[in-house]
């Protein structure tokens, strides 16, 4: 049954509709009225009803107005105009903006109608066919598409049954033979995955594809994660210059529109001719290796794999670790050129094995353990204000390539090398500030060379060697100054006795007249007693 909503601010009329039809035997059920235009917006938004017969001159809103608003939100409802002799005006509109048909108020009887809901319920049942058809026509559309895709990659990864694929790919409409191919991989950088958004693209790519690739017989692209597309191009000329040259135009002409519109930068990698099966996983692991060869020719460059013969997994440990044991004597000796100089050999042995990047990684890595412990055999502190967070490690796969990782990590270095010269001037140390503010601040308190050394995190011996380093004078020798240019302060600003005075700086009072004799070349008390003669 099709449901029928009436729209008429005349009962009479739609009264009239009701009881002259049979309306169940012509397939409809009449499942409401309204008064104007603006009711039957409401009960469109309700239910759904599948045919609407509504008058032209109702208050509110119109029925031409009904009609504009009820199609351009409900396309699938077709709508029937009761008009009378002085509306034709107002129907040719209503038929622009979609209306199936219109009836005359006054010339209408039990076969007219009848003969007008007939054509109505054509006119449904056929444009429902339609749609379902639209509707199998998009399913058996991404059904294939899903179809090709999983051929594909099955054809790439490895295919295991040979005569299963071929059978697939006739009944996919797909020729393996009568010309070659060649794979094309599409590699896109972004600080973040969640910045890539290549479902929303492939369509878009797949058009641009097509257009930069008319010479090709056959073109498909996919997606292969969040972050690669596989392009594969088919090709009836079998000359190796043609299809190498052509290739190359394709992905320059790809790489230059898909840069434009994804705004991130692209790496892609073309693979060698495939003329049997058996070729495809040999191209593609290539061009997944050629696409992660970018970390030795840099983002942005389009790289033919049969230059690449993959990484080298076999690293040369005796040498480059004999390198670093030279850059870590230069460090520690604050010998910046030629520290700087073993950075660049690592660096071009690095590029002439072509080492599989993890690899590189975690070599740079273990140097930088290295460091950290030439910074603490020296005693120094550093922090993220000091440049220098790549200390801790996280910071290297932020490079993606040798060449930014060189000349972060030179740039590293030299800041490295700042820290340890500015260390080595007295008085700069952040630690031995801090034992300076400590004993300021503590001299009245027992302080011993053992706690003192504890508290910055280091030996006893190599705490005296730094601190003399950076005082020109030992611990206790410090400290004693500290306590004995306070006792003076209160010799003369204070009338406390000696006793008093040697208690209050730290000190026994034997201790205390011995060393401030040394120190200030007089015995405390005759210090006072000058005092005491000069003021009388």
């Amino acid at each position: 049954m099709y449901k029928v909503l009436i729209v008429d601010d005349d009962i009479l009329i739609w009264k009239h509709m009701i009881s002259v039809l049979n309306w169940e035997s012509l397939g409809f059920e009449l499942v409401g009225e309204a008064n104007n235009g603006a009711e039957a917006l409401l009960f469109l938004n309700e239910m759904k009803i599948d045919l609407v017969i509504t008058d032209i001159s109702m208050p509110i809103m119109d029925g031409v107005e009904l009609i504009k608003l009820g199609k351009s939100k409900y396309p699938q409802i077709e709508f029937l105009v009761l008009s009378n002799y002085n509306e034709f005006i107002s129907v040719k509109s209503a038929m622009k903006y979609g209306a199936l048909d219109y009836l005359m108020k006054y010339e209408m009887d039990k076969e007219c109608l009848e003969a007008a809901l007939a054509a109505a319920k054509t006119t449904i049942e056929e444009q429902k066919m339609n749609r379902s058809q639209n509707r199998l026509v998009t399913l058996d559309t991404k059904w294939r598409e899903q179809l090709v895709q999983q051929f594909w990659k099955s054809i790439v990864v490895q295919p295991q049954n040979k005569e299963a694929l071929q059978l697939e790919a006739l009944n996919l409409e797909i020729e393996l033979s009568n010309g070659l191919y060649v794979l094309l991989m599409v590699g896109i950088e972004a600080d973040n995955r969640e910045d890539v958004k290549w479902n929303g693209n492939v369509q878009h790519i797949c058009d641009m594809v097509k257009r930069v690739a008319e010479l090709c017989k056959y073109s498909y692209t996919f997606a292969l994660s969040e972050t690669s597309l596989l392009i594969v191009l088919k090709y009836r000329e079998k000359s190796s210059l043609f299809i190498k040259n052509t290739t190359y135009e394709i992905a320059r002409n790809l790489k230059r529109e898909v840069s434009d519109f994804m705004n991130q930068p692209l790496t892609m990698a073309i693979s060698e001719a495939i003329y049997k099966l058996d070729d495809f996983p040999v191209q593609f692991e290539k061009l997944v290796n050629g696409i992660r060869g970018k970390f030795y020719w840099n983002i942005g460059k389009i790289m033919d794999v049969s230059f690449f013969n993959g990484f080298n997994q076999s690293f040369n440990r005796q040498l480059m670790y004999d390198l670093e044991k030279r850059f870590a004597d230069y460090l520690q000796k604050s010998e910046a050129p030629d520290a700087m100089e073993v950075i660049e050999t690592i660096f071009q042995e690095i590029n002439k094995q072509k080492y599989e990047p993890e690899l590189v990684y975690d070599y740079f890595t273990e140097m930088i353990i290295s460091i950290r412990a030439i910074f603490e055999k020296k005693g120094l502190s550093f922090s993220e204000n000091d440049g220098i967070s790549f200390l801790s490690g996280k910071d290297l796969r932020n490079f993606p390539d040798l060449e930014s990782l060189q000349v972060g990590f030179s740039r590293f270095v030299q800041t490295l090398q700042k820290v340890i010269r500015n260390s080595s001037t007295p008085g700069n140390r952040k630690d031995i500030k801090s034992v300076i503010k400590l004993v300021k601040e503590n001299y009245k308190n027992n302080m011993t060379l053992d706690y003192v050394a504890d508290y910055v995190g280091m030996s006893k011996n190599y705490f005296c060697t730094v601190f003399k380093d950076q005082t020109g004078c030992g611990f206790v020798e410090y400290l004693n100054k500290i306590r004995i240019e306070n006792a003076e302060h209160l010799i003369v600003n204070t009338e406390k006795s000696m006793n008093e005075i040697a208690e209050e700086v730290g000190m026994t009072y034997g201790n205390f007249c011995k060393v401030f004799k040394e120190m200030k070349g007089v015995k405390p008390n005759q210090l006072r007693k000058y005092i005491v003669n000069s003021e009388g």
